[in-house]
């Protein structure tokens, strides 16, 4: 600015003019103080009465005098006045904040709520600090913005052409997410914006957890552990009265258990067949409206003790039961018989009137051989067709019990409450996706046969004695993490595309889940199904009493791996785009979610177990995000890729993107 035009008390400050279009631009140097400023401001106002900015050499300092009103940063401190429009009758009413350690203090505020249990007055109290840091960011950035100048061009002679940097491209963290800039930021509508939007409200990722979890897992919610004959009715209704709204979710570990842990539903010889009605057969009716009843008893006492079920969440794995592999199981690991019966019991279902009357016309409808016998039959390799036609239609009867008589338990005294079995799950013959036993249930298996009202698919990667089996036309099952990964992935999506039923899956934790357990590809597991549009996730992780058992680390993992996702695209208004199965002859998958108004990716390629995801990189500038792996190349407008501080994996990459429309996707050349 060249020579000061005025030196004022002492020549303790200098005070430079500029003027330019409609402002008046005021430097200081020198010692600040209130007395000085006023000074400066009344020598300003003489000058002009337009927006005046004072501003010290160091950048550090500053203040601006715009539209009546005085925004100053002096000595670390925001001061708020007014001043009238009048040159030399300046009057200025000062109100104190140290915008500093009122940021810091939020801050560290912010940081000890969410490292609490996410309980509902945490999430609001989360919220409204939030918003807090975001006003103050945006009222200190406002103050500032007369003097952060940013080239967006350059004459032929190379000289600056400025402008003012938008919030949107600022660099800086406005509301403590670590979302900085279009198009991460979430309140970014574009990269020249200036907060137009508000921040969005977030909602938390759970994993509801079979043991208890570090304190410090505070995305990691343990079932509430109930039991209809053993636990008191009170002890369980304290503990489920003790959890916030949307955690109250119960395991009944003897919902379906009898003598020596056989169902109860299995065991009533009502529902018995065969001559002198020995055999345990395919008829649940009397056993379960037992069971059903007890059940019924025991949720009304939990309600009349002030108690709420939203979730009750079953682990009978009770799926293949009826089918050929459960008939042909002896020795009381299910049904109560001797191996030496069991073609006999086959005999017996097929000449019960029940079979005849129920049963068989529905086989014929779905083209079972009915004139076959099924001691035969149902030997044969389970990829025949009567094999599978058999198997779907005694999965849809089990659930169908399940339905009637226990879920018809919880609702008739919860009537809103959530259920899910294990691996209970719709599918459909559009979405061709083997079992984790290499059948292909998809051919016979079309229709919804979730227990209660979420699906719960079981993701523990595929079995290893299924590996070189197809998986489509062309594509055979490698045993290497990256398929182990892309197998699970695309077992939740067939169960998400199949039904409008929401998803809760299981995982197991890491180490169990052998197909990739050293391999970040778990990690990459849990976002690309967060990202699908999955609910809760539901987590076995058994303490001391399993081997392996789950560790720790491993539950700090799942902890952390849900933060990551949250922090991304957690926003109420997220919303899944996945539409498809993963494709088996790609070297990547790629998930979208719609977050806040952005469009948010995991892209995780085939890599070896040296590689990382960030070696795919080929363009990152200009908002142009562009990787490519051996087959294929992908190029993302007007988006930016999120490297998040202690991220979780090194096998995918987070990209975010502004465009309503996905990725241009081409063959490598």
């Amino acid at each position: 600015m060249g020579e000061p035009l005025l030196r004022l008390l002492r020549g303790e400050l200098s005070v430079f003019f500029e003027f330019g279009g409609d402002n008046v631009r005021v430097g200081i140097q020198g010692k600040l103080s209130i007395a000085l400023l006023l000074s400066a401001l009344l020598a300003s106002a003489v000058a002009a009465q337009n927006r005046i900015v004072l501003r010290e050499t160091n950048l550090s300092k500053f203040s601006v005098l715009r539209g009546g009103s005085v925004c100053s940063l002096v000595g670390g401190k925001k001061k708020l006045g007014s001043v009238s429009a009048r040159p030399l009758q300046i009057g200025v009413r000062f109100s104190v904040l140290d915008v500093g350690k009122k940021r810091t203090k939020l801050r560290k505020t912010i940081q000890k709520l969410e490292s609490k249990r996410a309980t509902a007055p945490n999430r609001a109290r989360l919220l409204e600090l939030r918003r807090t840091l975001s006003r103050l960011a945006s009222d200190e950035r406002s103050c500032a913005k007369g003097f952060v100048k940013a080239c967006i061009d350059r004459t032929e002679d190379g000289a600056c052409i400025e402008k003012i940097p938008s919030l949107c491209e600022d660099g800086i963290d406005h509301y403590g997410s670590g979302l900085v800039g279009f198009p991460l930021d979430p309140a970014c509508a574009s990269i020249d914006d200036s907060r137009t939007r508000a921040i969005p409200d977030t909602k938390p990722a759970y994993a509801v957890t079979w043991s208890t979890g570090p304190v410090d897992a505070t995305n990691l919610v343990p079932f509430v552990w109930g039991s209809a004959t053993g636990y008191s009715a009170d002890q369980i209704a304290d503990q489920l009265k003790a959890r916030p709204k949307g955690q109250r979710y119960l395991m009944v570990w003897d919902a379906v258990g009898g003598t020596g842990g056989l169902p109860i539903y299995a065991r009533d010889t009502n529902d018995y067949c065969g001559d002198q009605q020995q055999y345990q057969c395919l008829w649940w009716d009397h056993g379960l409206a037992q069971n059903g009843a007890r059940m019924q008893n025991y949720f009304q006492m939990l309600k009349d003790r002030g108690a709420d079920v939203e979730y009750w969440v079953l682990d009978t794995e009770l799926g293949s039961y009826m089918g050929p592999w459960g008939l042909h199981q002896c020795g009381g690991s299910f049904y109560d018989i001797s191996c030496v019966d069991v073609d006999n019991r086959l005999d017996a279902i097929e000449t019960d009137s029940r079979y005849i009357s129920e049963i068989k016309p529905q086989l014929q409808t779905i083209g079972f051989p009915v004139g076959q016998p099924l001691r035969t039959v149902l030997k044969s390799d389970g990829n025949t067709d009567a094999y599978l036609q058999w198997d779907g239609l005694m999965v849809k009867r089990q659930s169908q019990y399940l339905n009637q008589y226990l879920f018809g338990a919880l609702t008739a005294v919860f009537p809103d409450a959530k259920m899910s079995d294990f691996n209970f799950v719709a599918n459909s013959t559009a979405q061709a996706m083997i079992s984790n036993v290499g059948l292909k249930t998809y051919r016979f298996f079309s229709g919804d046969k979730s227990v209660g009202t979420n699906q719960a698919p079981r993701l523990y990667g595929p079995s290893a004695n299924i590996v070189s089996h197809y998986l489509d036309d062309t594509t055979q099952l490698k045993g290497n993490p990256f398929h182990g990964f892309m197998f699970d992935v695309n077992t939740f999506r067939a169960a998400m595309l199949s039904s409008s039923r929401p998803v809760s899956p299981w995982f197991a934790f890491k180490e169990y889940t052998t197909q990739y357990n050293q391999s970040d590809y778990f990690q990459e597991a849990i976002l690309h199904v967060m990202l699908g549009g999955a609910g809760e996730i539901l987590y076995w992780n058994p303490d001391h009493d399993h081997t392996p058992a789950a560790t720790d680390e491993s539950d700090r993992l799942l902890d952390a791996t849900l933060k990551e996702f949250q922090t991304i695209a957690g926003f109420d208004s997220n919303e899944t785009a996945v539409e498809r199965l993963a494709t088996w002859s790609d070297d990547y998958v790629l998930s979208r979610m719609n977050s806040a108004g952005r469009a948010v990716y995991r892209f995780t390629p085939e890599l070896s177990t040296s590689e990382q995801a960030a070696s795919t990189i080929v363009i990152e500038a200009d908002l142009t995000v562009t990787v490519q792996t051996p087959k294929k190349r992908l190029v993302f407008s007007n988006a930016k890729i999120w490297r998040p501080e202690n991220a979780t994996s090194s096998k995918g990459l987070w990209i975010v993107s502004g465009d309503a429309v996905g990725p241009e996707i081409s063959l490598r050349e």
